[in-house]
């Protein structure tokens, strides 16, 4: 909730007229719109739709409802076309006009931050670079994660560039108890089930049926929720259009997401052959103006015991009248 939201005599916040939107999510707003092409156009839908469906609730809670959804698909197809531009294996076989794939993004992501957020990491700082090609950066508390105090913030070369395994786990981590959890907490039996019926749900939002016609009620937060999913969305796709490289951890999910979905990589990354080395490395980078400068690092080869943690994710209950 940005800070100049107002509060009545009871402190519960009270409804601002515009959209809340917080200093973070107006710099990566900034950023997009440095991007190009179809990426850049589907990444401003979507803060013009979170916009109108704020605008929207207190009069048409339906249309609020679907302006929202239909916001967050806008960015996940900014987020495939990212990296199928990228010629990431696989993004091929995405389709940013399909509906399930658009609605299985974000269940997809929550299941990943859950899996870290169960894991033993330790914090880690985001920056977001502004400028004519902006870039993100991932710093981790490097000290915190060997216990050594001497140590300071360790930042990848780029931000998904690393890989996530499970002690005890062949091969890299697909996240699949996450997902079961995920769609067995919503009723659902499968991730697929889940993921088809998030991408029904807009569908119901606007047409009758037998039973009468729908309505909806949800409050401001589930608005903010998705919200903060298009923040993370276009966080994803600035991260992966800033290189050309093929980052492993953007790979690995790629390929999470696809056996999710039900389709087969068929060139895929083998994670196997990716050196693991431990210890300090100095580099020394030449200027453009001939001079060199020398930078010092730390690779480390860690295991983590992974658990589960509930991030709560939005469900607005949709009745016919």
């Amino acid at each position: 909730m940005s800070d100049d939201a107002d509060s009545d005599s009871n402190g519960e916040i009270q409804r601002q007229e515009d959209l809340p939107l917080e200093r973070h999510h107006l710099i990566v707003e900034e950023c997009i719109n440095k991007l190009g092409g179809k990426i850049r156009a589907c990444l401003r839908s979507a803060y013009r739709g979170l916009r109108l469906s704020w605008t929207l609730q207190p009069i048409d809670s339906e249309m609020s409802l679907f302006r929202a959804i239909t916001a967050e698909e806008e960015a996940a197809s900014a987020l495939m076309l990212a990296l199928k531009q990228q010629r990431y294996p696989g993004a091929h076989k995405l389709n940013p006009r399909d509906h399930s794939h658009k609605s299985a993004i974000s269940p997809f992501l929550d299941a990943v931050g859950n899996m870290l957020a169960g894991a033993n990491l330790p914090p880690s700082k985001l920056t977001v670079k502004r400028g004519n090609r902006p870039a993100i950066h991932l710093s981790f508390d490097l000290g915190a994660f060997v216990q050594h105090t001497n140590l300071r913030f360790a930042q990848p070369d780029n931000p998904f560039n690393f890989t996530l395994r499970v002690e005890g786990k062949p091969g890299v981590y697909m996240f699949e108890k996450e997902l079961l959890e995920i769609a067995t907490g919503g009723g659902a039996e499968s991730i697929r089930q889940h993921v088809q019926n998030e991408a029904n749900l807009r569908n119901r939002l606007l047409y009758a049926t037998d039973e009468g016609y729908p309505t909806v009620v949800f409050q401001n937060e589930a608005l903010l929720r998705r919200r903060d999913r298009v923040y993370r969305l276009c966080l994803l796709t600035i991260g992966v259009l800033q290189t050309k490289q093929h980052q492993l951890f953007a790979a690995q999910c790629l390929q999470a997401f696809l056996l999710m979905l039900g389709k087969i990589v068929d060139d895929p990354i083998d994670f196997t052959t990716t050196k693991r080395i431990e210890g300090f490395y100095m580099t020394i980078v030449q200027q453009q103006d001939g001079s060199r400068e020398m930078k010092r690092g730390y690779t480390m080869v860690a295991g983590s015991n992974i658990g589960w943690e509930f991030l709560a994710t939005m469900n607005a209950a949709v009745k016919m009248t």
